[in-house]
């Protein structure tokens, strides 16, 4: 198993005890995360994000489609969870650098290839503690970006999508929902 971990993040004492049991549930999962509690700088929690759409209510091809959107949801989230290694090893899936040396444009592409190779699971309790206020590392480097370095990115992330579509082994029709979920997301925002 593999999980990312970020300094200053905050994992509940029983995190890794029930992830590790949901994946062991689910031999077709390849990644578990929890909800996220969104925490201040005083390590108040400002919001909860829920990951219910991950709890197996729905079929996961249908499911797999929201990896595929971007700007996406709090399902970015998920990249803070608990992987099975020997699947992405096996489908060479491993982080990548983000587009133009930024790290929050990495997450996306990652996690929409990671979907390509198992299912993406949840369990349904906040576990995570992840922080987010204006001296955070994330938010310190979304400050960074401006508007023409984000165009570049929004335009690498979703070449990136359509070149993991292309490349996967699903099926054709698969692969044409993906697109469709790609050109949307495209078209609205």
């Amino acid at each position: 198993y593999f999980m990312w971990a970020y300094d200053d993040d905050l994992y509940e004492a029983t995190l890794v005890e029930r992830l590790v049991e949901r994946l062991e549930a689910n031999a077709n999962a390849i990644l578990c995360a929890c909800d996220v509690s969104i925490i201040d700088d005083k390590d108040q929690v400002t919001r909860v994000e829920k990951l219910s759409s991950l709890r197996g209510d729905e079929a996961w091809r249908r499911v797999r489609r929201s990896f595929f959107f971007y700007p996406t949801s709090s399902i970015y989230l998920t990249v803070l969870g608990l992987f099975r290694t020997a699947p992405m090893h096996a489908k060479g899936i491993r982080p990548e650098l983000g587009c133009l040396g930024f790290n929050t444009s990495m997450e996306v592409p990652f996690l929409a290839r990671v979907s390509l190779a198992g299912e993406i699971i949840s369990v349904d309790e906040a576990l995570l503690l992840y922080r987010s206020h204006e001296d955070s590392r994330y938010i310190k480097e979304l400050a960074r970006i401006n508007n023409f370095n984000e165009l570049l990115i929004n335009m690498c992330i979703r070449v990136k999508l359509v070149k993991c579509i292309v490349l996967s082994d699903i099926s054709f029709w698969e692969r044409c929902s993906l697109l469709m979920a790609v050109i949307d997301s495209w078209l609205i925002s």
